[in-house]
Formats: C-alpha cells, sequence, structure tokens
C-alpha cells in the first residue's frame, strides 16, 4: 500500500459497502482519497467517517453528462468503480424495468466511467462487481 502515498485515488461508490471499505483503505495508506456517488448527505457523512482529508462530489453513473462533467477537468492516479446496488433476487421475479436500470448503472456505468475517466500514465482502473457477479 506504500505506492498510494501521495497518490490521488477516487472511489465511485466510495459511501458505502466494498467502496468505502477500498476508501478507508487508500486513506489509510496516504492517497488523497475523494469518493463519489449519488447523495451528497452520505458522501458527507463517509468522508468524515474515513478521515485523512478525504472529499466528497456527486456523481450518477446511470448518466452520460454526469460522468462527462465529473472527469471533464480532472486526471486521477487511481480510480476504483465500486458503484450501483440491485439485481438482487430470483430473475423470473424481477420485472425488465428494474434489471435495466441495473444495467444502466452497473455495466454501462461502469463502460462510461472508463471512457471519460483521465488515469496518469501510471495510474489504474479498477472495477468492483461484488459477489453476485459470480454467484448464479
Amino acid at each position: 500500500m506504500k505506492a498510494l502515498a501521495g497518490k490521488s485515488a477516487l472511489i465511485i461508490g466510495g459511501s458505502s459497502g466494498i467502496g468505502l471499505a477500498a476508501a478507508k483503505a487508500a486513506a489509510a495508506a496516504g492517497a488523497k482519497v475523494t469518493i463519489a456517488a449519488r447523495h451528497q448527505d452520505r458522501l458527507d457523512s463517509s468522508a468524515t467517517a474515513i478521515g485523512h482529508g478525504t472529499s466528497g462530489r456527486v456523481i450518477d453513473t446511470s448518466d452520460d453528462e454526469s460522468v462527462e462533467d465529473f472527469f471533464r477537468n480532472s486526471v486521477w492516479d487511481h480510480v476504483v468503480a465500486s458503484a450501483g446496488a440491485g439485481g438482487r433476487g430470483r430473475l423470473p421475479d424481477m420485472n425488465v424495468a428494474d434489471a435495466q436500470a441495473v444495467m444502466n448503472t452497473k455495466y454501462w456505468g461502469y463502460f462510461r466511467i472508463a471512457r471519460a475517466a483521465k488515469i496518469s500514465p501510471t495510474g489504474s482502473l479498477t472495477f468492483i462487481g461484488g459477489n453476485l457477479a459470480a454467484r448464479p
């Protein structure tokens, strides 16, 4: 984790769950952490809980313009995407609109991030799928 000291780390979905844990670990390792998610109030409380000067910025990964605006004027050393909830339950029980909303946030959201993110030449882009990605 020494490699993170002094580096910028963006954790999308960093206000809860796996993203919050990743943000805490990066901040403890000395990274300058920014967490991003849809709700400013959750970002504020999570940034305070993480400490180490962590900041929070709003992004909606289901919206092209939101993602493009977010990345327009910034270059990151490391970007981690752990955004998107939903998709839980048995496939026969999910309606199509809910499934499409999940795909728009998770799959297409990650596509938007990969397309728009400006990452330093020695940086990284990491996508986190969670345990439901490997569980039938």
